[in-house]
C-alpha cells in the first residue's frame, strides 16, 4: 500500500503548548482509496529525510489555518508547506491541495487573494466541462486571478475557482474537504486514487 505525507493543522492549547492535529476521518478516507497516511511535523530536516529515503509517494495539503496572506498567524506552516511543494517539484511527486491546500499552491507562484461571502459553512454547486455536482465550502477567501501555469478545472455559480490542476506538475487543487463527507463521496475517492495510483 502506498503512502501520503499529510499537513497538519497548527493550534496552541489553553497551556501555551504547540499542537500538531488532524482530522481522523482523514485516516478513514486514505483507507478506502487504498492509501496509507502519514502525519507530517513541521520539522524541515524531518521532511527531508522522508522525501530523500522515498518513504513517500505523494503530498496531500489540508485545509485548516488560514494562510499568512488571509489572516493567518502560523507562518511556520506556510513555509513548511511551501518546502514541500518545492520538494515535490524536485522528486516529482502528486500534490492534491485540499481548500487552504489549493491556496497554498497558488501562493507558491506569488498569487493574491480576496475575501467572499456564502462560500463558508454551507454547500455549493459546482460546475465543470462535463458535468456539475454540490460540494461543501468552508473558505471565505478565494482565489484571485489564478496565475496561468493553473488550469480551473471547476467554477461555482457565482464565478468562485472550486479546483484546478497544475499544467506542468501533478498539482491538483479543491476548495472542498472530502474527509468532512459523511459517507465518503465516490467521486472523491475515485480522484484521489486516480491521482496517486501511478506513482
Amino acid at each position: 500500500m502506498k503512502n501520503l505525507g499529510i499537513t497538519q493543522n497548527i493550534i496552541k492549547n489553553n497551556y501555551g503548548n504547540t499542537l500538531l492535529s488532524l482530522d481522523a476521518n482523514w485516516f478513514l478516507f486514505a483507507m478506502k482509496a487504498g492509501f496509507n497516511l502519514i502525519a507530517l511535523p513541521y520539522e524541515k530536516k524531518l521532511l527531508k529525510e522522508f522525501l530523500n529515503k522515498n518513504y513517500l509517494n505523494g503530498l496531500i495539503l489540508s485545509g485548516g489555518n488560514s494562510l499568512i496572506e488571509c489572516n493567518g498567524e502560523y507562518k511556520l506552516r506556510d513555509e513548511m508547506e511551501m518546502f514541500l511543494l518545492q520538494m515535490s517539484k524536485k522528486k516529482k511527486l502528486p500534490v492534491l491541495g485540499v481548500c487552504r491546500g489549493m491556496q497554498m499552491m497558488h501562493k507558491y507562484y506569488k498569487g493574491k487573494f480576496e475575501r467572499i461571502k456564502n462560500h463558508a459553512g454551507t454547500k455549493v454547486e459546482i460546475f465543470s466541462k462535463k458535468k456539475k455536482r454540490f460540494v461543501n465550502s468552508y473558505h471565505d477567501w478565494s482565489i484571485k486571478d489564478l496565475r496561468n501555469v493553473f488550469e480551473i478545472t471547476s467554477k461555482s455559480k457565482d464565478g468562485v475557482i472550486k479546483s484546478m490542476a497544475h499544467k506542468s506538475y501533478q498539482w491538483y487543487g479543491i476548495m472542498w474537504h472530502p474527509e468532512r463527507n459523511l459517507p465518503f463521496s465516490n467521486e472523491d475517492v475515485k480522484f484521489i486514487k486516480r491521482i496517486f495510483s501511478k506513482v
